[in-house]
């Protein structure tokens, strides 16, 4: 299970922004990532150049491998 949420750190304790289903009393595992708050400046282009390069994919999005070469 795989689940993202932002949380605020209150200075002793993570805050979820919404309710978590989640059992009592087990431990999970946690990354934490600063979330940069986007300012209404920005632009979708602002967005795009940010997370450029954040996404493992093909070096060249518009290659295609053919299964069969010969069709």
């Amino acid at each position: 299970m795989n689940k993202r949420v932002t949380v605020v750190f209150d200075g002793g304790v993570l805050r979820p922004d919404v309710p978590l289903d989640l059992a009592p009393n087990r431990r999970y595992v946690i990354t934490i990532q600063e979330l940069k708050e986007t300012s209404s400046s920005e632009d979708a282009w602002d967005v795009l150049e940010a997370i450029t390069g954040t996404v493992d994919a093909p070096e060249d999005w518009s290659s295609e491998e053919k299964a069969n070469p010969t069709l």
